[in-house]
């Protein structure tokens, strides 16, 4: 399953959905500014 995690979620929540072999992204690590119409366009692709 993928995950695109956005900034206000702890990152603890990203290591474990990764470790347990999720596809994960996060949104911080990406551009943590970025608008939330930017983000629903990312979470389509």
């Amino acid at each position: 399953m993928r995950f695109l995690i956005d900034v206000c979620v702890g990152g603890r929540l990203s290591v474990w959905l990764s470790e347990i072999g999720h596809d994960v992204k996060e949104v911080r690590s990406i551009n943590p500014s970025m608008s939330d119409e930017e983000i629903m366009e990312l979470a389509l692709i």
